[in-house]
């Protein structure tokens, strides 16, 4: 992955590291929030699920998958943002020139810490 972002950028003291088992609540509240705006924009693919948002294990196991970034972004008043990344190679198909990419699966920024630089902080890390 590459080195994290000058954080200089940021309109407040942010921490971003990779996520962990322990910010599982927190990571829940903001996986809701993107949660809600795509049953918003799109309820004929997205319903509300009758349990937690995501399963302790799912994410358990994104932590622990070498083929996926979750990093969040720490700030005082706890998790503000969180970005979900998959690393991805080409297939061995000679037509393709051998590389690896990521893919952003998921990004979210608390709505108060909106427009602050955090979500490009995530971006560029």
């Amino acid at each position: 992955m590459a080195a994290a972002p000058d954080l200089g950028t940021l309109d407040m003291e942010v921490n971003l590291r990779p996520a962990r088992e322990t910010d599982y609540d927190e990571l829940c509240r903001l996986i809701e929030q993107v949660d809600a705006l795509h049953r918003e924009h799109l309820p004929q693919l997205f319903q509300q699920p009758a349990g937690p948002v995501r399963d302790k294990e799912y994410i358990v196991g994104l932590i622990g998958d070498d083929y996926v970034g979750l990093f969040v972004a720490e700030a005082s008043a706890g998790l503000v943002g969180f970005v979900h990344v998959l690393l991805r190679e080409t297939p061995p198909i000679p037509l393709f020139v051998p590389r690896r990419f990521a893919i952003i699966d998921n990004l979210g920024v608390d709505p108060e810490f909106r427009r602050s630089g955090v979500g490009r902080a995530l971006m560029e890390r």
